[in-house]
């Protein structure tokens, strides 16, 4: 039988995971989902893959000092000889000694999508900046032993030569730079994979009832936390109460700002505040006719179609950039005014 091993450390990564489990890799396969995190993170820290069949494991270290044992969990992996390896970021130090040795076990080592990065034109390190993390990943190195070779610093997208592929649900939105293998993917949002979430994360049905009940406007902030950002925002879902006085708010706060954030909207009245650790794609799979608002949030690309999607990114474009950001999806509407926000598009 078949090793796939999966490298996540977000929520996202791990929900994409299930999917492709799911959708291609449920058969005559063990699948190994490793999941990496810090030491003392706020990520995927309630987990249950009971019911699952698969093999669940954990790497969690000190990113800032890591410990020479770290040698030793990435060779549990390499001894899994798996034929195909996915993971979703290239900025750990230690990547390019595990392709390396992966490489010449033939295993497929596939780089799948961490959102909207894999379709946005990002402005990466500098040169300074790069030599930064160069010198930081090779000192990394020589600590823990992990080389040669000596780590690679993050140029475009895929940018590693050990990249045989890259996934991507929406290819004709992606820039090949490197002229990998693109494979399009995709995966089925259905009852079954969204039972398998809530398994996964620990979810209970009671802590969904207000979504379900429809009529709802979602609002998934952001990681913003400025006095600028609040006060716009503020003003945002103030005029959205007043346009659509016959749906409740909910509010679904970013993991990353969630104390500041709860106490800058706690001028907003008629509001619902969706307090948890479980990701807003649990949310957007439960809701029943629900507006779907983000700045610009990767979640929104979980596609639930009893609601309507949109981002608002433009209405802070005196505040922040966005324009080499793309829209991947033909259910996303963009707007530049709250008056496009609307019920029967």
């Amino acid at each position: 039988m078949d090793n796939i091993v999966y490298i996540v450390s977000t929520e996202y990564q791990l929900i994409l995971t299930i999917g492709i489990i799911k959708q291609y890799h449920s058969m005559n396969c063990n699948n190994v989902v490793v999941r990496v995190s810090p030491i003392g993170g706020k990520r995927l820290n309630n987990l249950n893959f009971t019911g699952t069949c698969w093999d669940y494991r954990e790497i969690v270290y000190d990113y800032n000092n890591p410990p020479k044992t770290l040698k030793d969990d990435l060779q549990q992996i390499i001894c899994l000889k798996p034929r195909k390896l996915y993971f979703f970021l290239e900025n750990k130090f230690w990547l390019n000694y595990l392709f390396s040795k992966l490489h010449k076990n033939k295993t497929t080592i596939i780089l799948a999508p961490d959102g909207m990065k894999v379709y946005n034109n990002h402005h990466y390190y500098t040169t300074k900046q790069r030599a930064w993390l160069l010198l930081k990943g090779i000192k990394c190195s020589l600590h823990t032993k992990l080389f040669p070779p000596f780590p690679l610093v993050e140029k475009t997208y895929a940018t590693s030569k050990y990249i045989d592929e890259v996934w991507v649900e929406h290819p004709q939105y992606y820039n090949n730079i490197t002229n990998k293998r693109v494979v399009e993917f995709h995966y089925a949002i259905d009852g079954h994979f969204v039972n398998i979430l809530m398994n996964v994360f620990v979810a209970k049905d009671d802590d969904f009832l207000t979504i379900k009940e429809g009529a709802t406007i979602l609002f998934l902030d952001s990681g913003y936390d400025t006095e600028d950002y609040y006060n716009r925002t503020i003003s945002i879902l103030n005029e959205l109460i007043g346009k659509f006085p016959n749906r409740k708010l909910l509010v679904k706060y970013h993991p990353l700002s969630i104390s500041k954030a709860q106490k800058a909207f706690s001028s907003i009245k008629n509001k619902a505040e969706v307090n948890s650790s479980y990701p807003a794609e649990l949310y957007l799979a439960a809701a029943k006719d629900a507006i779907v608002i983000s700045m610009v949030s990767t979640s929104e690309l979980f596609f639930n179609p009893n609601c309507k999607y949109f981002w608002i990114y433009k209405l802070y474009s005196d505040m922040y950039s966005y324009d080499a950001m793309k829209n991947p999806t033909d259910y996303i509407h963009v707007v530049k005014d709250i008056n496009q926000i609307r019920e029967d598009l």
